[in-house]
């Protein structure tokens, strides 16, 4: 890239699983948390048309519903950056014929070659049928606008009957579930509420809404529990909690993928569960509260959120509260709608 006079740096990254959806995590990652360390605040990716026909047929044989045959959107919301696709409507070969045209060599992925994995398979057909990956484009971008009108239905319904709690759960009005929306929204809130990058299938999302409608008292769906009543409040599982972080004095780490946490001392970040009997709570709901980050050490525990607590507790040593802040990676909305939610 120098002779284009562009500075780049190469980031070295060692894979810590051996899926490709790792690996997929495990870069974005990495290249959010350099972009986040330079002050970037937008990331530009190279996937192109090719890529969104693949998505959008992969997504197919998944049994995906409309807004997964929809792709790759052109703009992401992460926890730091802004994500952009500028080259979704750019084939891969008018990309490469336009990178020799400028002397400039390019890198393939191998996984993308490995025929191990179901993805590449499916390209290598595709590239086989020029007319097929043309039609699998052409139904992404109309499934995408298609997808645009839903989510402005959908953004207006979860500002109108949603509110986000700092303690990590969410209350809903029950005639959300009876609005177009409803599987969506509850969909979007479940993602939220687990701290996940996806929803729960559309399958698995009708039979709860189908479900609550007809009035079940609870059920849980993608790791959160539903309380249906005069309201709906959806919570994290915590005995589905698995993330015991060790941290020392001072030290922010991200926790159950939902919370920031910073200690005011040494021990293991781990949910509060049954802890919270012992200890004077406001606004919020036990279910939420078991889900909630607290500091052990030697088994003893020392610090609880600041949301929890009026004084100090545990250890003499632990004179400060744990500072949490809820930021799970997919918010409801994306950035440009964020100030609409009541976020309490």
């Amino acid at each position: 890239m120098h002779g284009l006079g562009i500075a780049h740096r190469i980031l070295c990254w060692t894979p810590s699983g051996t899926s490709q959806k790792s690996a997929r995590l495990g870069r974005y990652a990495l290249l959010e948390e350099v972009c986040g360390a330079e002050g970037i605040l937008h990331l530009l990716v190279g996937h192109t048309a090719d890529d969104q026909a693949e998505t959008a047929a992969f997504r197919w044989t998944r049994r995906s519903g409309p807004d997964g045959i929809a792709g790759m959107a052109a703009e992401r919301e992460l926890d730091q950056i802004r994500l952009l696709r500028p080259l979704l409507s750019i084939g891969r070969d008018r990309l490469r014929a336009t990178l020799r045209g400028w002397n400039q060599t390019w890198i393939d992925d191998p996984t993308n070659l490995n025929e191990r994995y179901a993805r590449p398979r499916l390209r290598r057909r595709l590239a086989r049928r020029p007319a097929a990956a043309s039609l699998w484009q052409q139904r992404a971008s109309g499934e995408a606008n298609r997808r645009r009108n839903r989510d402005r239905d959908l953004i207006e319904a979860l500002a109108r009957y949603v509110a986000v709690h700092q303690q990590g759960y969410v209350v809903a009005d029950p005639a959300l579930l009876r609005t177009e929306v409803g599987s969506s929204a509850l969909g979007r809130i479940v993602r939220t509420v687990r701290g996940s990058d996806y929803m729960p299938s559309p399958r698995a999302l009708e039979e709860a809404c189908f479900a609550l409608r007809s009035g079940v008292a609870g059920r849980t769906i993608g790791g959160c529990h539903i309380a249906a009543g005069v309201r709906l409040v959806v919570t994290r599982e915590s005995v589905r909690i698995s993330d015991r972080t060790s941290v020392s004095a001072g030290e922010t780490v991200r926790w159950d993928r939902r919370f920031f946490v910073t200690a005011p001392c040494e021990g293991v970040i781990a949910p509060l569960g049954d802890a919270t009997r012992d200890h004077r709570v406001e606004r919020a709901p036990n279910a939420a509260l078991r889900g909630l980050p607290s500091l052990w050490r030697d088994g003893a525990l020392v610090a609880v959120p600041v949301t929890c607590s009026r004084g100090t507790i545990g250890r003499p040593g632990a004179r400060k509260p744990l500072l949490v802040r809820f930021r799970p990676p997919q918010p409801l909305t994306s950035a440009a709608f964020g100030g609409i939610l009541r976020v309490v």
